[in-house]
Order: C-alpha cells, then sequence, then structure tokens
C-alpha cells in the first residue's frame, strides 16, 4: 500500500500528469483531431484529454460526497482549452485532497493516474501507426520554365 497522506498523493499526481505532458510535447493540431484507436477507436486526442479532466472532476466530487459540476464537451477541442481545463482540475484535485479521509485521497489519486497511464501508452502507439491517407501522396511535379 502507498502512503496516503498529502504530499505523497501530491507527488504521485505531479509525476502522473509530467508523463501526459511529456507525451504531448511537439504534438500539433493535427495530432489533437486524430482518432486516438485501441480502446478510444474513434475517439480524438483532444476529446480524450477533454474527458480526462471531467473525470477528475468527477472522480474528487464522488469522494466528497457532491454533485459534480455538469460540463458540456466542446465538439473539436482546441489544444489550448484541454491543456486549461485539465489544469483547472488538477487544481481543484489538489486544493481538495487534504480534505479526504486516506484511502478516498487514496482511491482519486490511483484513478487519476491510472487515466492519465492509460492515455500515455495509446498516444505512444498513436504516434507509431502511420496516417491513413484517403488519397496516395504523389510527388509534385516541378517544371522549369525554359528561358531562350
Amino acid at each position: 500500500m502507498t502512503d496516503a497522506t498529502p504530499a505523497p498523493l501530491a507527488a504521485r499526481l505531479e509525476r502522473s500528469r509530467d508523463a501526459l505532458l511529456e507525451a504531448l510535447t511537439e504534438r500539433t493540431e493535427a495530432d489533437f483531431a486524430r482518432a486516438l484507436g485501441g480502446p478510444y477507436g474513434d475517439e480524438t486526442l483532444g476529446h480524450a484529454l477533454a474527458v480526462l479532466a471531467q473525470a477528475e472532476r468527477a472522480g474528487l466530487a464522488a469522494a466528497r460526497s457532491i454533485a459534480a459540476p455538469e460540463r458540456e464537451l466542446p465538439e473539436k477541442p482546441l489544444p489550448p482549452q484541454v491543456t486549461h481545463d485539465l489544469a483547472g482540475a488538477r487544481h481543484q484535485t489538489l486544493s481538495h485532497l487534504e480534505g479526504l479521509d486516506g484511502a478516498a485521497a487514496e482511491a482519486v489519486v490511483a484513478a487519476i493516474v491510472e487515466r492519465e497511464s492509460a492515455l500515455v501508452a495509446q498516444i505512444g502507439t498513436m504516434l507509431s501507426t502511420p496516417v491513413e491517407r484517403s488519397e496516395p501522396r504523389t510527388k509534385p511535379q516541378l517544371r522549369f520554365p525554359v528561358i531562350d
């Protein structure tokens, strides 16, 4: 069993988020709009990140025995939106972690780390899978004018 005091739990959350942010390094807007595949199916990276923030808030609300805030997910979440939402969800989690009993705090953190780890693994898989194109790429024909 892990230490369920707030400082070690916060450190676990920090390591997990660092791994997620590392997986997102150098991702483009096209990557955020790309389907993740695997257990995520056609869900895009941007949408999966938005769901991750929402799930963190819902798990924290359940542990606090309060209603989870209802937030509509954007249809096409943009990278700045989802990263801001993830930061907000984490701030809320860290702000309320100390107020939870040890078992509840451990359960909240474990669920967050599990979701983030699964997404990090799928991002790695997605990035190693070539993008399918509807039309084959052709080399552009270069034509130079001949000047007499």
